[in-house]
């Protein structure tokens, strides 16, 4: 997670760029949507790493972990909004209300809300107490 955030930081070169080549510097750029995007993209970084370290906790083999967590994250991602599209109401409302795909849009339109960030944080939480458990219960044996 920290390499993420490392990468994800040394984009804000971009927008300290903008903010001294763009005519009118901050004024003509949008600091909200752009922070609130940021904190988006660190939620959903945070919750699709502890995904992967779930995997990887489920299996000693690495290419076995990395094609586990992209089916867990993909599903996460975009399993709910096809099977919402896919069933009737009220069911596909449900699904489509739990997909995170759904969840980041706001983030990408300037709005950090609390019903979504606690989404992301719930799942990353999820994901790390489901390791923490499951690697609790394999050192007991």
């Amino acid at each position: 997670f920290t390499f993420y955030l490392l990468l994800l930081a040394t984009t804000l070169v971009y927008v300290a760029l903008l903010a001294v080549y763009v005519p009118g510097h901050l004024a003509s750029l949008d600091l909200g949507l752009i922070g609130a995007t940021y904190v988006g993209l660190v939620l959903v970084g945070g919750a699709a790493t502890a995904i992967g370290v779930l995997a990887a906790s489920l299996t000693q083999r690495q290419i076995v972990a990395f094609f586990l967590a992209l089916a867990m994250l993909l599903i996460t991602w975009y399993a709910s909004p096809l099977i919402g599209f896919l069933t009737q109401p009220p069911s596909s409302q449900l699904f489509q209300y739990a997909g995170a795909s759904n969840r980041f849009q706001s983030f990408s339109l300037g709005q950090v809300t609390l019903k979504d960030t606690v989404y992301f944080l719930s799942l990353g939480f999820a994901a790390l107490f489901l390791t923490a458990t499951l690697l609790s219960a394999r050192r007991r044996r």
